[in-house]
């Protein structure tokens, strides 16, 4: 395949991820009480589904197949553009949590083949993360209601990260290290299972779970020492401790209020950890990553801060807001979370652009 068919054929499957990002930002502001256009009633519900599935589930099996180079997974992200098209126009409601636990299946196979070749505990925490996100998205497929699904899909995406981040530390990881990584990763996934017994037990157990894997990070990450490097170097450990940062706020409000089933202290909790924490790991990675995925560098600006700051200070509203009471306020930092995802989606494809185009001349 040519290096222009690859680079268009990666930009159709990546064109999937921004779909469900587009759609799932556009219900997330219905759901905060924005007046915009609605498909149908239901469709503010769908936004936790569209992001995670629709969107960092499609980012993340598109990242690891073409890490290893495996094809066939694919078909995930192929699978998961049905469940997204479903959510956005209400029809065939089985759709998307069928596809998504069909897509989540194929990146534990995926990583399994990883695990099969060399075993490591950053792929079997992997592994365990798919499994998660495998969990939840059965759970969501027999009609749990979200607020349940939600600790095996945050699973899926917090273990996934904390791999990547065991992966980069393992240089200078010494036995203990290694195996507090280990105990931090089976602690989370009690946690997580205990929420099917007693939930709001099991909600403080994933509160504590997190002040494990934060204390590990804080202890062991390259990003705390990268915070007195420069130029991009710097720019990704910033983005990494302001993540781990509103992970111990999500832990916090978490331990304090238990399992909820909605309202603004749930929204306070979880968008910590989608957007505080997640967000910032794809803000940092996405200069490394987009390059992998659409075969074109990004090149790094400080302007890049510009969106980094503006997420995080609309995420402190938002969050504020949440426990203090004030709709507008959270509504316009809503709003403002979402203006800083789109400003840096437009940041990086102008980035990727100037670098094409000073390659060609």
């Amino acid at each position: 395949m040519t290096t222009a068919r690859r680079r268009s054929t990666r930009a159709l499957f990546f064109s999937i991820a921004v779909f469900g990002l587009a759609t799932g930002l556009w219900a997330g502001l219905l759901r905060v009480g924005w007046q915009l256009p609605q498909p149908h009633p239901e469709f503010p519900g769908a936004h936790g589904p569209l992001m995670v599935c629709g969107f960092l589930g499609v980012l993340v099996i598109l990242e690891r197949a073409a890490a290893i180079g495996a094809a066939w997974a694919l078909a995930g992200p192929v699978l998961l553009a049905g469940g997204s098209a479903a959510l956005l126009t209400g029809l065939w409601p089985a759709l998307a949590p069928a596809a998504a636990l069909l897509s989540s299946l194929l990146l534990a196979a995926l990583y399994a083949t990883v695990v099969g070749r060399r075993v490591t505990p950053e792929g079997l925490a992997l592994t365990a993360g798919a499994l998660l996100w495998a969990g939840g998205n059965l759970l969501w497929l027999a009609g749990r209601p979200i607020a349940e699904v939600v600790y095996w899909w945050a699973g899926f995406l917090v273990l996934t990260i904390f791999a990547e981040r065991r992966e980069l530390a393992r240089v200078w990881l010494g036995q203990r290290g290694r195996r507090s990584f280990v105990a931090a990763v089976l602690f989370y996934l009690v946690a997580v299972l205990a929420t099917r017994a007693n939930l709001h037990a099991g909600a403080r157990l994933v509160a504590a779970a997190h002040v494990g894997l934060l204390a590990w990070l804080v202890r062991y990450d390259p990003a705390p020492r990268a915070l007195g490097a420069g130029g991009l170097r710097r720019f990704m450990a910033v983005c990494m401790v302001l993540g781990f940062a509103w992970l111990a706020v999500s832990a916090a409000l978490m331990a304090k209020f238990g399992a909820l089933s909605g309202g603004p202290v749930y929204d306070a909790i979880f968008h910590a950890i989608f957007v505080g924490f997640v967000f910032s790991m794809i803000f940092a990675h996405a200069p490394v990553v987009v390059p992998s995925l659409l075969a074109t560098p990004i090149e790094y600006s400080p302007l890049f801060y510009a969106h980094l700051m503006f997420l995080h200070a609309s995420l402190l509203v938002r969050i504020a807001a949440d426990v203090i009471g004030i709709t507008r306020v959270r509504m316009a930092g809503a709003f403002g979370t979402t203006l800083a995802i789109v400003l840096f989606a437009v940041a990086t494809g102008l980035s990727a652009w100037r670098a094409a185009r000073a390659r060609i001349e």
